[in-house]
């Protein structure tokens, strides 16, 4: 019902019964009443809406305090950097990709290939026990689906470390070459743990856009 209704109404039923301006005046006001239960009913479903979308955002974050949150930040910025490092002296060894090389590359002559190829083989298993220890030590204050995640790169990782190790053992004087072929499988590998390593560094930074800072 909006206001010319009103008027129309007023108008025919006060000329109809009579009484002018007192019944004109007295439709108005009843229809006004209507009108505005309408518009208040309106604006509460509306405002309860609002209110219930509000409650639903609420309710994804978690509020922390900010001592909290920097130490959980501190975890996760060490955990990254050592895995970081990690991760590059495996793509060293074994690249994404034969077309996707790092930045970093093995020296492809047979003897500077041996003792390159060996340092960082050892290097990347320090980083690779560094790591652990730090996911171990600090498994108690991450969310389970992130230590998961994180558990799901080191048993790849381990498996590129063996497969390379196996490799290099076999090793045959005067045939290098042998050595330093890499498999469709071992580039596929270390694309499956690249790609684990980018959904790991989403989750988190999702996990840390969720917390609520209480002061």
């Amino acid at each position: 019902m909006d206001w010319k209704t009103i008027a129309e109404i007023a108008i025919t039923f006060s000329a109809a019964v009579g009484g002018g301006g007192a019944v004109f005046i007295g439709i108005v006001k009843w229809a006004s009443n209507i009108i505005a239960d309408r518009l208040s009913k309106k604006y509460e479903m509306q405002m309860t809406k609002e209110i219930e979308q509000y409650k639903a955002e609420v309710g994804k974050k978690q509020h922390v305090s900010i001592a909290t949150f920097d130490a959980e930040f501190a975890i996760y910025r060490d955990l990254c950097k050592a895995f970081s490092e990690f991760l590059q002296d495996l793509f060293t060894l074994i690249p994404i990709s034969e077309k996707s090389l790092p930045d970093r590359q093995i020296p492809m002559n047979p003897d500077e290939y041996a003792s390159t190829s060996k340092e960082i083989f050892f290097h990347a298993l320090s980083a690779s026990a560094k790591s652990k220890d730090l996911l171990t030590a600090n498994k108690p204050f991450i969310p389970k689906e992130i230590v998961n995640s994180f558990y799901i790169i080191l048993d790849l990782t381990d498996q590129q470390l063996i497969r390379f190790s196996e490799r290099y053992n076999k090793l045959v004087p005067g045939e290098p070459q042998e050595k330093m072929t890499l498999s469709n499988d071992d580039f596929a590998v270390s694309q499956k743990i690249w790609e684990q390593w980018n959904a790991i560094s989403d989750s988190i930074r999702d996990y840390l856009r969720s917390l609520e800072i209480v002061k």
